[in-house]
């Protein structure tokens, strides 16, 4: 998609809307595939021996791939050993990938919805051992810093959440 940019020649407000356009769409494709992998996640956590809901099922995934990989990382220990300090993030993983679709048409949420997913490759890396350097990075350039991304205060982001943002309206 990236080279459907302008070229450096280009100026003016066309090139300007079709850099935008493109940014956008690569942000919206990322966005799609968070989608899809959080669909999978919570299809897979009701349907698996051991639910993905369970307060239990960060310290599992991190026991088992530990085991596995023979690999321990800094963080592991803390979560396996208090499974309940590990059952929000686990949830909230859910809920970012699953309804990260839903960012890509609530721009206010842009850069707040990249740096949670920014925060999930980090935990990721420090809990499971598995760095995703390159997502961090489209993360930081597509959503964090998407030039389409809005600003506004925390009440606007808060009522703009995805299936809570009811709450704060």
């Amino acid at each position: 998609m990236l080279c459907l940019l302008p070229t450096g020649a280009a100026r003016g407000r066309d090139a300007d809307i079709r850099t935008i356009v493109v940014v956008a769409s690569v942000g919206l494709l990322l966005l799609f595939f968070y989608s899809m992998s959080g669909a999978f996640k919570i299809w897979h956590a009701t349907a698996a021996e051991f639910g993905g809901f369970a307060p239990f099922a960060m310290a599992h995934t991190i026991a088992r791939r530990a085991m596995e990989t023979l690999s321990f990382t800094p963080l592991a220990d803390l979560i396996v050993y208090n499974p309940w300090l590990g059952w929000p993030l686990y949830l909230s993983i859910y809920y970012i990938e699953f309804c990260a679709i839903l960012i890509a048409f609530r721009p206010r949420l842009l850069a707040a919805w990249g740096l949670a997913l920014i925060a999930f490759h980090l935990g990721r890396a420090a809990f499971l051992g598995i760095p995703f350097p390159q997502h961090i990075i489209w993360n930081a350039l597509f959503l964090v810093m998407a030039p389409h991304s809005r600003s506004g205060g925390l009440s606007a982001q808060l009522a703009d959440l995805p299936l809570f943002g009811r709450i704060f309206r």
